[in-house]
């Protein structure tokens, strides 16, 4: 049975990733992707130690920006001051890149950097050098389900299935969810005792008895996320007794 999907507003399946003026440089309308290795390797020793005290003056001068920016925006979000920082860690940042390293600091050429680019990519009118770009997922033209409910709904429906037919998987699953709930009374019964053994133990001692709720990480959610783990791993983990991602045999999506 195939399926087709239309689809009705813009798409992107991205991959977590963020680059930023110091992972890519402009140039004629296209993209070119520079891992940081990379350069380390086009540099000498001299020009290597040049690039990394540029980085750690830089990093060090915006991160000192935007926290003296978040302060002023707290005590005052439209004052001068806070505008005055805004606009110079916003330059600061647009200085911070790959296009100043080889027009300004002259460390490197853009015909060396395009040369090692991972990958370059057609540019639209309105990427800058400073511009925060949000890579898509590169598949090398593979099949990929992207999307996290897609993936968790074809999960669901096979151990659905797998639920309905192995017996022996059906009394499992009974048996822990039973003893969980036997389990879970029987705590509840003993937390009852303790708060009214508290609570007679603080009026003969004439002090206020403390009613509040105590704030104690719900054991029974920790309990029906391990059962829903080792369900899980009986129905696609190749082995069974070795609990690692790699060997889930739904990792192909």
């Amino acid at each position: 049975m195939g399926y087709k999907l239309k689809i009705l507003s813009p798409v992107h399946v991205g991959c977590g990733d963020k680059y930023t003026g110091l992972n890519f440089i402009l140039d004629d309308k296209r993209v070119y992707v520079v891992e940081p290795e990379a350069i380390i390797n086009l540099l000498d020793d001299e020009k290597n130690l040049k690039f990394a005290q540029w980085l750690d003056v830089n990093s060090n001068e915006i991160a000192r920006l935007d926290q003296a920016h978040r302060n002023k925006k707290r005590e005052n979000p439209r004052s001068e001051d806070t505008r005055a920082l805004s606009n110079e860690l916003r330059k600061k940042k647009r200085d911070f890149t790959l296009t100043t390293l080889v027009n300004e600091k002259k460390l490197v050429t853009l015909e060396q950097l395009k040369s090692k680019a991972v990958y370059s990519i057609s540019a639209q009118d309105g990427i800058f050098k400073d511009s925060e770009i949000s890579p898509f997922i590169r598949q090398t033209r593979l099949t990929y389900i992207p999307g996290t409910e897609l993936k968790g709904a074809i999960r669901t429906s096979i151990l659905y299935c797998a639920l309905q037919d192995d017996e022996s998987l059906q009394n499992w699953l009974q048996h822990s969810i039973e003893s969980m709930l036997e389990e879970a009374a029987e705590k509840q019964r003993g937390q009852v005792v303790a708060t009214f053994r508290d609570y007679i133990s603080s009026v003969k001692n004439q002090k206020r008895p403390d009613l509040r709720k105590k704030n104690k990480k719900n054991k029974l959610v920790e309990r029906v996320k391990k059962i829903e783990s080792q369900f899980q791993d009986k129905v696609l983990n190749s082995k069974i007794d070795m609990p690692d991602a790699k060997y889930d045999v739904m990792k192909f999506l």
